[in-house]
């Protein structure tokens, strides 16, 4: 089971009510509720095959992103390698850096999706300043090659902790508008190098929403915190990293 991207765009699409056209928008609801599905479940793209898979499974309407989830968290316990490399990834996004082997094969022990690990490294990193600290400064490392300046580095200790991925997302957004000598900013990159894009409808944005918590800005993220997305809409994002 290959898995899913990483953030989604919300767009507000319109259309006239006849029949081929509502067929149509329910089946592009299905497709990119499962996409989402693998973002929040494992935190990684997925395949045609596997959206094809679901596409010919009946699902509920109402729950659809919820059982999907639930589905990948009941795979991933009959098949450790995938939870490993979810949890792997999860440390990668959180703090910037790979798990050591003790710590996947402790957190194999609690049966936990994708966001769910995020949330928790994130709790972590908000109750952890030096860890904090030392995610930011991998962040500004990778993004620009430099450490972050005594300026942008208390930016980012001022405002609730946010996961590795979200502050080198808004550092390369900071980079990319030509402010590298200076980077103190939570607008993140939408098609940023260190998470991926999806433009969903409004149907699944909600569904997002209600699985991940409430959102701040406009993004919908775990580990986000207080973040917006470059070009307004909402965003439902995951770290990048594999």
């Amino acid at each position: 089971m290959k898995l899913m991207y990483k953030f989604f765009v919300v767009a507000f699409i319109t259309a006239s009510m006849g029949a081929p056209v509502i067929a149509q928008n329910a089946n592009q609801v299905k497709s990119e509720t499962i996409k989402a599905s693998y973002l929040i479940a494992l935190g990684k793209k997925a395949t045609d095959g596997e959206v094809n898979y679901w596409m010919g499974q009946n699902l509920p309407g109402n729950d659809m992103l919820k059982t999907l989830v639930e589905n990948h968290r009941q795979y991933m316990q009959g098949n450790p390698e995938v939870e490993k490399d979810m949890i792997r990834r999860s440390f990668k996004n959180a703090y910037g850096r790979d798990p050591n082997n003790n710590e996947v094969l402790q957190n194999m022990r609690e049966n936990k999706t994708y966001s769910e690990w995020i949330n928790n490294h994130v709790a972590w990193l908000r109750k952890t300043p030096s860890d904090y600290e030392h995610a930011i400064r991998n962040a500004y490392q990778i993004v620009l090659g430099r450490q972050p300046q005594s300026g942008e580095l208390n930016y980012w200790k001022s405002k609730t902790a946010n996961a590795f991925y979200i502050v080198a997302s808004c550092v390369e957004n900071c980079k990319r508008s030509g402010g590298a000598g200076y980077c103190a900013s939570n607008v993140m990159a939408t098609n940023s190098s260190y998470a991926s894009t999806l433009a969903v409808l409004p149907q699944v944005a909600a569904q997002g929403n209600s699985l991940l918590g409430t959102a701040a800005g406009n993004v919908i993220a775990p580990g986000g915190g207080n973040v917006v997305a470059a070009g307004g809409g909402n965003v439902v994002a995951a770290g990048g990293l594999n």
